[in-house]
């Protein structure tokens, strides 16, 4: 008998399926063991034919490991390797990993949560709706965690919980009592392990299974829900290293493949899911909005308007803490001369540096430098900082609210636990908790920051972040502000829904994402993008997956 296999190992993606000689007793979605360029290796068994093209062809030395997969499941990591044009052997290495059964260490919550009484109907309502089919939810933080039990505690069936980072693996594990039988995934755990907990997933032995993006490719038992959170995160996209895929596309085949459930969560639901999903909105309040053009709104504080500082002195009156938002570290935007308008960059990497108050540093490298005394490129002496850092402000809030204490929150900052948190991106990917109450004010200094990327999502970004506070401001149960030198621009966004509908018909109109695929490509230091209409996808896919692999393709909505 003529077998086709896989091998377990990562190959260019020019190459699919090998043939190999096998005994009548192998069956599709064996591991067998087999020789590969006179080395031996793992392969999976993903067809059976009676005649080859090749001439000759080598005989396997054993089956491995019997029923590793079904036909569904090689049909479907066979369909994420076409759709993100990557080697099959690459997707099939992250999806089989081959262990024996070992006794699995399932996990249980270290914290009490207490659940506010005025949240169970809309959570309710949101486990009501998910019934009638796949859905996507806008929830805060506390409403999708809690949204997240209810379903795990109700299904039957496995239920796969898929969160974009590490950290929040742990999170979600020692928060919410799931049940008996939950387990842990991520990409720090060895690989051993791994693989262990890759066989107690396939055999129904885990039941709830808290993971990272690669969980997105595992074969599962019987699985009745998958829920996403923070679907529109785009840590679910593995794009540094080779395989290069989307989990969030991934689940969509894995939910399709089981007739799960399956729930995309996050303050602010993303196109590619409203489209193709029943959406269930949120009603938060809507936030207060300050234009910083307005004279009257000039402060004692640069960016700090005078609206927002008498409402930093009531929270504080009321020994209530203030969350303020500026995703901007060190004393200044930038350094620049004054004469030719240069910017100085890292000598090591080319990255522009943040601006300290003695120094410069690469935030990519580590590199740091002196600043100048002079322009580097035109020598003249009027040389700079320009524009406001988290530091500076640190600095005015303090001289301004002396009686309470300030502090920032940034990556390789010590967290403190100040009366007012000058926070980055950083406190909501690596500090913030769910059901913790402190906050009596949250605000975002300068909304409109994320505007100057040339990405044609930067308006979806910044809705998202300005969700994102609306959000903690409905369950902090506190007033939410937003700050603005473009109030045009940033108006429309403090209306989720409108915005995303809008923005859905917008890309329709301009074929973007979620009408169409664009492929990025990167050849050395030469990058472009090629976008593909539906109706081009097979042919265009079959060219991309013909380019050389030293070509490095990754795709923005893979269908």
């Amino acid at each position: 008998m003529i077998i086709e296999v896989v091998p377990l190992i990562k190959l260019p993606r020019r190459f699919s399926v090998f043939d190999y000689q096998a005994p009548n007793d192998v069956c599709v979605g064996d591991v067998v063991r087999a020789s590969f360029r006179r080395r031996p290796i793992f392969a999976v068994v993903t067809a059976t034919k009676t005649a080859s093209t090749e001439k000759r062809l080598l005989a396997i030395e054993h089956v491995a490991s019997r029923a590793v997969l079904n036909q569904e499941d090689i049909t479907r990591l066979f369909t994420v390797a076409r759709a993100n044009v990557q080697s099959p052997s690459a997707i099939f290495t992250q999806a089989v990993l081959l262990a024996a059964a070992a006794p699995i260490p399932f996990v249980t919550p270290r914290r009490r949560i207490s659940i506010d009484p005025a949240r169970l109907p809309a959570i309710q309502f949101a486990t009501n709706a998910l019934k009638n089919g796949s859905q996507t939810f806008q929830l805060s933080l506390d409403e999708s965690f809690l949204f997240t039990l209810a379903v795990a505690k109700h299904e039957k069936r496995q239920v796969l919980i898929l969160v974009p980072r590490e950290r929040d693996v742990a999170v979600v594990a020692e928060s919410l009592p799931l049940g008996a039988n939950t387990a842990v995934w991520h990409g720090h755990i060895p690989k051993r392990k791994r693989a262990e907990l890759a066989l107690a997933w396939r055999k129904g032995t885990i039941k709830t299974l808290i993971a990272t993006r690669q969980a997105s490719l595992l074969p599962a038992k019987h699985l009745g829900a998958v829920i996403v959170l923070e679907a529109g995160n785009d840590e679910h996209r593995n794009e540094r290293r080779n395989p290069r895929y989307d989990a969030r596309h991934a689940v969509k085949l894995l939910a399709a493949q089981h007739g799960a459930k399956l729930a995309m969560i996050d303050v602010l639901p993303r196109p590619e899911d409203v489209v193709n999903q029943s959406a269930t909105w949120n009603a938060w309040e809507r936030p207060e909005l300050i234009d910083l053009t307005q004279r009257a709104e000039h402060g004692q504080i640069p960016l700090v308007s005078s609206t927002l500082e008498e409402k930093i002195k009531t929270a504080l009156q009321s020994q209530k803490k203030v969350l303020l938002f500026m995703n901007r570290k060190g004393v200044a935007k930038r350094l620049q001369c004054g004469a030719c308008g240069h910017i100085p960059f890292c000598g090591t990497c080319g990255n522009y540096p943040t601006v300290r108050v003695d120094d410069l540093v690469c935030e990519r490298c580590g590199a740091e430098m002196w600043l100048p005394k002079a322009c580097p490129a035109c020598g003249s002496p009027k040389i700079g900082m320009r524009g406001l850092g988290g530091a500076r402000l640190e600095h005015d809030l303090t001289k301004v609210f002396p009686e309470a204490t300030v502090a920032r929150v940034e990556k390789g900052h010590p967290v403190t636990q100040a009366d007012i948190l000058l926070v980055t991106e950083y406190f909501f990917s690596s500090v913030h908790e769910p059901f913790t109450k402190r906050f009596g004010l949250v605000a975002d200094i300068m909304a409109d920051m994320g505007f100057v990327s040339s990405d044609f999502r930067s308006a979806e970004n910044v809705a998202r972040k300005i969700a994102r506070l609306m959000a903690l401001a409905a369950d902090q149960q506190a007033p939410c502000v937003i700050q603005t030198f473009a109030r045009v621009a940033v108006d429309p966004l403090l209306s989720p829904k409108a915005f995303i509908l809008e923005e859905c018909r917008e890309r329709e109109r301009y074929n973007l994402p979620p009408f169409s695929t664009i492929a990025h490509l990167r050849e050395g230091e030469t990058q472009h993008q090629v976008r593909i209409k539906p109706d081009d996808r097979t042919t265009e896919l079959s060219k991309l997956n013909e380019l050389p692999d030293s070509t490095i393709i990754s795709l923005d909505n893979p269908v």
